[in-house]
Order: C-alpha cells, then structure tokens, then sequence
C-alpha cells in the first residue's frame, strides 16, 4: 500500500513506510498479556481495511536529537481482497527481504538488509514497522524506525542515522481508486526518506 510507501515523495524531509514513531494507539486482539491466545494470521486484507485514508507521516531523528524533518499528509487506497504481501511489499525500497505479519486489527514489517547502498553509500539498513487499523473507528496508527550503518561507499555520513517514523490516519472513504492497477507497497516508503535525508549530508 502505498501509504507508508511512496514515501518516496517525502525525499523533502527525510525519507515514508518508514517514515512510517506512529503512535501505536493499540487495538485489543483476542489474548492477553500473559501467554494468551493471540489474534490468528492473516494473509489477506480484510473488506473493513478497504478505502481511502488520509494520513499524516511524521519522520524525525531518533533520541536524543528528535529534531522533526517533516510532517506530510498524504491520501493513499488499501485495497480489501488483496494480499498483505501486496498491499504492504517493502520491494524495490531499498531493503530487500523482509517480514510482513498481519492479524484483522494489525500489520508489521522488519527488515535488514547488509547489502544496502543508499546514495552511494554502502551499509546496513534495518526498518521496522507496526501498524495498528481500527476498523470500527476507521483510523490507522503505528509507529516506525529505520537506521543505517554506513560501512564504504561515497557521500556516507559521519555515524549511524536513525530516524523515527510516527504514522496516524483516518479512513475517509470506502472507495477505493487504483486498485485494478499496479502500485508501490505502503511500507515501501520508508527508505526513500532516508535517502532524502542522507542527500541532505545526514545531519
């Protein structure tokens, strides 16, 4: 979904997906918080999720600095029937691999990928994401972190970056618009912010 995804738009601040420290306002599963039964797995999205949300993303540099890089608002579909994979892929992003759970009221996303080249700049780039829908109130929040360790390369910042991503949405329609086409995954917007802020010298 390209919620957190094109956050490739977002090169204006930091990097999306990521960038996505989302106020996970939680939604309660089936278990509790002693070893209960948990909300079962699901591999595709749920009619309730489908529409169209409008969201404001967040990104900042991680403690102690928290300086904000941006605040964006976007408007982006998810489209109920399709698969989690699809609706939420972080491919092509800069982080490639990855791990994408989904339960009817949450969606998570980690990644580290060794490999990674940013800018020009070789390292390690490790995201995680986790997302919470309500589908009864039709909001959407989660929280976000991506870091990066340059190891070689050009235009390679000083130290490690680290930079949180706070997502919170409401779902404004039913509708939902462009999902016959093929479209970017909501977590693959994450990376692209820190592409944006790795241009920008790191600082």
């Amino acid at each position: 979904m390209r919620l957190f995804s094109s956050i490739r738009r977002v090169r204006v601040g930091l990097v999306v997906l990521g960038a996505i420290a989302l106020g996970l306002a939680l939604v309660p599963g089936c278990g509790d918080d002693k070893g209960g039964p948990s909300a079962p797995p699901i591999t595709t999205v749920p009619a309730e999720w489908g529409g169209l949300w409008t969201m404001t993303v967040t990104t900042k540099f991680c403690p102690p600095s928290g300086q904000v890089i941006s605040t964006e608002t976007e408007v982006d579909t998810i489209c109920a029937g399709k698969s989690v994979e699809q609706e939420f892929e972080f491919s092509g992003s800069g982080c490639s691999g990855g791990t994408i759970t989904a339960t009817a009221t949450s969606v998570s996303f980690s990644c580290s990928d060794a490999t990674a080249t940013i800018e020009g700049c070789n390292g390690t780039v490790t995201v995680n994401m986790n997302a919470t829908i309500n589908t009864s109130a039709g909001t959407i929040s989660g929280t976000g972190q991506i870091t990066f360790h340059p190891t070689s390369g050009t235009n390679c910042p000083p130290s490690d970056i680290c930079i949180d991503i706070t997502i919170a949405g409401t779902r404004t329609s039913t509708a939902q618009p462009g999902c016959g086409t093929s479209k970017p995954g909501m977590f693959g917007k994450l990376v692209p912010r820190l592409e944006s802020v790795l241009s920008q010298g790191g600082c």
